[in-house]
This record gives C-alpha cells, structure tokens and sequence, in this order.
C-alpha cells in the first residue's frame, strides 16, 4: 500500500509482498500484486472489494491483512486508506475505515474460516469489535438482541474465525526490522515454518499465536533501550473454533 502526504509508510509494500509469499508461496500459487497505486487502497475501493467477497464459498479461507496507521479517535477505532488526508472525526468518517465498517463487512462473507491480519497502532480496538459482528452474522431470530458473550460463544462452534493484532487498543506498532514492521515479520516468518512446532508441514492460527506472541514482544526488547521502554509491543489475539490450518510449510 502507498499512502500520501505524512501518512506514508515506506515499509507497506514490502509487508504486503513478505506476507503473500509466505502464503502463497508453498501452495505454487501465482499471484499479480500492484502495491503501489494509491486508487487501489481507497476507502471505495476496499470496501468494494470486500464486498465482493460474499461470493466465497463456505470452505474458502478469507484472509483480510492491513499494514497501514491506525487510530482510536473518541472511542472509534479507523484503519487509515489512501484518502486520508485530515485527522478531524468528520474527516476520518468519510476516508478511513471505521472498526463498524470492518465489522460488518468480514461478517457477511459466507466462508467459515477467517484470518484479519491488522499490523497497526491500537489494532486490537478494532478486532473486538470485528470479532463480535462475524459472530452476530447473518442476522437472524436467534442472533438479534444477543449480548457480545453469547455472540462469540455462537460464533465459536460455527465458525473459524481469528484477527491477529499487532498491538493492543493503547500501544503503537513498531516498524524497521528487516525492513518491515515487526508484527507483519513475526507473521511472516510464523507462516513459513518457525510456528509449525508439531513438525507436520502446516501452521495452524494456534501454531501461529503462540508464534507471534513470543517473538514480537522479544524482537521489540531488544530494540528498546531505557529511555523507551514504552517500546515494547504485545501482540493480540481474538479467536473462536479450534483453530485452522493457514499455511503449507515449503520442506
């Protein structure tokens, strides 16, 4: 992704471009990426593109990954695009993606297996809520007026569903380690290989987490020093099911 004005994040398109190999490249998929056009990262554009994802089949992995800034504004979570120019909530409402748009969309894709990846500041406010509107979706009888508990209970014998957050609802992300952002290498690195701690070829989310969550607050470590300790970064996780299979280790 490329972004304008002070929000560009040099380390975007490479993150994109690490983590599709990482999955991609075991299965022998071929893949066209552009991550450098700006009209493809617009607010329109993703949720249009999302959109079309209710076309997926209920056995298809979904997977939804974002290397971008990310905010808490008056309690909202955004996830920036490529329209945001202006930080006022009037403005963010209109160019970013709020954590209701990234709720409802992800919920009506019809597959049972999802991944969101979020490698942003204060991710973990938006997968909440992400979580709990898959878990609400599609609307029916047994689903309307149902608390969050009861919700991420539902969800849990229907559907896999896990979003991976780089850092928790206060923390920002750390970026430029291997050129890429820490949370997206630890990611990366999980995928293809280092998390298959049961040696059968394949990651699971379970694998994964257990992955992440060991590497991303020991890589921050050592990057801080005393004067920013604030530094170091706990990634999070918000899950349902048992986990699946995401990734086919390359021997």
């Amino acid at each position: 992704m490329k972004t304008t004005n002070h929000h560009k994040l040099p380390t975007q398109a490479g993150n994109l471009l690490c983590l599709t190999l990482a999955l991609l490249a075991p299965l022998c998929c071929q893949a066209s990426l552009d991550v450098t056009n700006t009209v493809e990262t617009t607010r329109n554009r993703i949720v249009k593109e999302l959109d079309a994802m209710k076309a997926l089949r209920p056995n298809d992995l979904f997977v939804f990954y974002a290397a971008a800034h990310g905010m808490v504004d008056v309690g909202v979570y955004y996830l920036f695009t490529s329209d945001v120019g202006l930080l006022s909530s009037s403005k963010l409402k209109d160019s970013a993606l709020d954590q209701e748009t990234l709720k409802n969309l992800p919920a009506n894709i019809p597959t049972t297996m999802k991944l969101i990846v979020l490698d942003t500041c204060k991710a973990q406010a938006g997968a909440v809520k992400a979580l709990i509107g898959m878990a609400k979706k599609p609307r029916t009888r047994a689903s309307h007026g149902m608390d969050d508990a009861a919700a991420i209970k539902r969800l849990s014998t229907a559907v896999r569903s896990t979003i991976f957050s780089a850092a928790t609802a206060t923390q920002n992300a750390v970026e430029g380690y291997n050129g890429h952002g820490v949370f997206t290498y630890a990611v990366a690195e999980g995928l293809k290989g280092k998390a298959d701690v049961g040696g059968d070829g394949f990651v699971t989310t379970i694998e994964l987490q257990g992955c992440i969550d060991e590497e991303v607050p020991k890589i921050t470590a050592t990057m801080a020093n005393s004067a920013q300790q604030s530094m170091v970064q706990y990634p999070t996780c918000e899950s349902t099911g048992n986990g699946s299979q995401v990734a086919k280790v390359t021997p």
